[in-house]
């Protein structure tokens, strides 16, 4: 053992007993010998009055005795007692083992001792095992109160004395910080409990003690009451000091849960990471509290590991909270990770510790898409709007739902409901660029895993599947028809030769010139036009997908679950198949197919779909008014309003049915279309060798009455039902 500045292993009292054999000390001899002790034994001082020992032993005597202090009050009895043999104080050794009870195992008839950690027993042998103890304790801690009353002992070897017979007086000079004070009442009352119930319990008779002992018995309560100071009110740390010593859990979280709202001191990182490795503690031991302070706590945490971005950390921490808690914190933590590799290792993380991935990746989506500007102005299709940096997050956060194959339906439903904020917000670029994030196996993907033996059942679909599917194809749709006529816009505007400019001069190489330039410019339109028809066709193509979609029609299912879904689903229809059909009539109109552009009529005021009820009045006015240019516009030749040329009645027919206008019909398999294109064979007789010529005339010129009747009855509709219906207001945004 060691001290710090005491010497080797020697005698008691070195120096003066040095002195008393006539030896001479180097330092401290400034007293004469005739005041030093005559006799070297524990009581010498005491029974000496007016005697002292040498100098430097009293200086390490008080070293001594204060380090003895320091260690009783670490609970290191054993080791003071080794100081004190080390320094030759044997007896003051032997007095610190006075305070302990007395027990001889030799009174146990069969005597057992631990070999190999098991108990054996020796039999009828019987082994003197030594005692342990003090079996006149009683009259120890008599001496023991007295001497920490006398006031010729220094206030060490008091405090030593009281700390192990129990006299608070003596220990409370010494003990001035909060936690001493708590060891010394907290010392004292157990030492004062456990001589009560010794001697209520045993036969023995005791000495008695003094009433001021017995008044040291206190509870934890009144103790913490006691010693309570006023500058430790607002101390964290010794708030949960208390509350953990009186054992008060459920106030403690509470406590917990108020600093985290009110007080500063709760904000740290360093002091928010104790209280919750506090709680972890808690629930440990099995005193968890109120889960929802504990989870508080560790929330609370969890946000501060956020901020440094470790992922296995984050991850550890929310899975000890709620499912719903872990969900919402894990989610806001990944929303601001945009690294592919950081991302994957969120993930990892995240499986480690077995989060609900499913529920998480798909809250980042829906946390990152519900951000919007307040300058985004939403309704308004005419307007197409750059992509924003928050659209660009937005789309990015869809990555999160593609990294696990059973998750592919859901990234579907999530990049439709991001589709339905884009077209409604006119930012069409963003939506294709949404569309495009979902890899383009992920159908062949989701069928496969809700098929049987490799047959894939469209019935054996989840109905919401099967809705994300087909809300999802429509799109695809829709988007494949904006950006053809984007490109047959281009083309038509873009790349029309210029008619060169009119030469009236009389230079015959500038008329030479001029007619060359003429030449060339017919030769230029004529591809012009081959090419235009064919862009025509496709974008005819691509619009009539649009309006003939199949099951039902463009953006209508069955699904019924999700009203706010189904609803902004029903105000897209609104806003964009009326521009369909714009765009349609001026694909139509401007490649002079007067005809076809008339036949939209039909079309939309066809029961089946019922494409009039979803235009407002200002729309059918618009369509109405476009539809009848193109009645103007077919004056022009040699055709009537309806599309009719002059000729022979038969000829005219066959001739019509066998327009370019079959295209429509392989465009969409309606029968809709018939009733603009119906056919000479369709009409009964027309045809048949066997039937006179003048039947054959007179059926020819009905079949042309009744297809211009319902082309005129089908724009009488439309006129009438644009005047009657009612003005809506502006399609809310979604």
């Amino acid at each position: 053992p060691s001290i710090v500045h005491f010497t080797d292993k020697t005698v008691a009292w070195e120096n003066t007993l040095c002195q008393l054999n006539g030896g001479i000390v180097n330092f401290g001899t400034e007293r004469v010998s005739t005041e030093l002790v005559t006799t070297i034994d524990p009581d010498c001082i005491y029974r000496e009055e007016g005697r002292i020992l040498h100098f430097m032993d009293s200086t390490n005597d008080s070293r001594l005795i204060k380090q003895i202090f320091r260690e009783i009050r670490c609970g290191q009895l054993e080791h003071a007692q080794q100081l004190c043999v080390h320094c030759g104080q044997v007896w003051r050794a032997a007095v610190l083992e006075g305070w302990r009870l007395f027990h001889d195992p030799n009174y146990d008839n069969n005597v057992y001792h631990m070999m190999g950690g098991e108990t054996k027993r020796i039999g009828k042998e019987r082994e003197i095992l030594p005692v342990e103890g003090n079996p006149n304790r009683d009259i120890w801690k008599l001496c023991a109160w007295k001497m920490c009353e006398d006031p010729h002992a220094s206030a060490d070897e008091r405090a030593v004395m009281g700390a192990l017979c129990g006299h608070l007086p003596s220990l409370l000079p010494l003990c001035t910080t909060w936690e001493d004070q708590l060891w010394a009442y907290t010392r004292v009352s157990v030492d004062v409990a456990v001589e009560q119930q010794i001697r209520q319990v045993s036969l023995k008779n005791y000495q008695p003690l003094e009433d001021g002992y017995w008044n040291n018995l206190r509870s934890l309560e009144k103790i913490i009451k006691e010693i309570a100071r006023k500058d430790d009110q607002f101390k964290p740390n010794r708030t949960l000091q208390e509350l953990l010593i009186l054992d008060k859990c459920d106030e403690l979280f509470s406590v917990c849960t108020c600093w985290l709202e009110e007080q500063k001191e709760a904000s740290e990182p360093h002091f928010l990471r104790y209280l919750c490795h506090l709680v972890l503690v808690l629930r440990t031991i099995g005193r968890p509290g109120a889960a929802y302070h504990s989870d508080q706590v560790i929330s609370a945490y969890v946000k501060v590991l956020m901020q440094k971005g470790d992922c296995d950390l984050v991850a550890y921490y929310c899975s000890l909270l709620p499912e719903e808690e872990q969900v919402d914190l894990y989610s806001t933590f990944m929303e601001e990770i945009t690294d592919k590799n950081d991302r994957a290792e969120c993930l990892a993380a995240a499986e480690k510790y077995n989060l609900n991935i499913p529920l998480i990746t798909e809250k980042v989506v829906q946390n990152v898409r519900s951000k919007k500007k307040d300058s985004e102005i939403e309704g308004d299709l005419t307007l197409v709007r750059e992509i924003t940096e928050v659209d660009k997050e937005k789309i990015s956060a869809l990555d999160w739902m593609i990294y696990y194959p059973h998750q592919r339906a859901e990234s579907i439903w999530e990049c439709n409901t991001l589709i339905r904020t884009f077209i409604a917000q006119g930012k069409l670029p963003a939506a294709r660029l949404a569309f495009d994030r979902i890899p383009s196996d992920s159908m062949e993907m989701i069928l496969q895993q809700y098929s049987e033996n490799g047959i894939v059942d469209r019935d054996a679909l989840p109905p919401k599947v099967g809705a994300a599917i087909k809300e999802f194809l429509s799109y695809k749709a829709y988007l494949d028809a904006q950006e053809g006529f984007s490109r047959w816009f281009h083309e038509f505007h873009n790349t029309r030769p210029t008619l060169p400019s009119k030469y009236e001069g009389n230079d015959f190489t500038q008329k030479l010139a001029h007619e060359h330039r003429l030449n060339r410019y017919n030769e230029d339109c004529n591809r012009w036009k081959s090419t235009m028809l064919h862009e025509t066709k496709t974008i005819k193509a691509l619009l009539f997908n649009v309006l003939t979609f199949p099951d039902g029609g463009w953006l209508v299912d069955e699904y019924k679950d999700d009203p706010a879904r189904r609803d902004n689903m029903q105000r897209l229809r609104g806003l964009c198949i009326p521009q369909v059909f714009v765009l349609l009539h001026k694909v139509l109109h401007s490649m002079e197919l007067y005809e076809e552009a008339i036949d939209l009529v039909t079309l939309l005021m066809d029961e089946s779909t019922k494409f009039y009820k979803i235009f407002n009045r200002t729309q059918l006015n618009d369509i109405t008014i476009k539809i009848a240019e193109s009645c103007d516009s077919i004056l022009t030749t040699s055709l009537d309003p309806l599309g009719w040329e002059g000729g022979d009645p038969i000829d005219m027919v066959e001739d019509y049915d066998n327009e370019e206008i079959d295209d429509l019909d392989r465009n969409f398999q309606s029968p809709t279309h018939l009733n603009i294109d119906a056919t000479l064979e369709e009409v009964p007789g027309v045809g048949d060798d066997n039937v006179h010529e003048e039947e054959e005339l007179i059926t020819a010129w009905a079949k042309m009455a009744e297809t211009s009747f319902n082309k005129s009855y089908d724009i009488q509709r439309l006129k009438e039902t644009s005047d009657n219906i009612d003005d809506d207001s502006d399609n809310e945004s979604l």
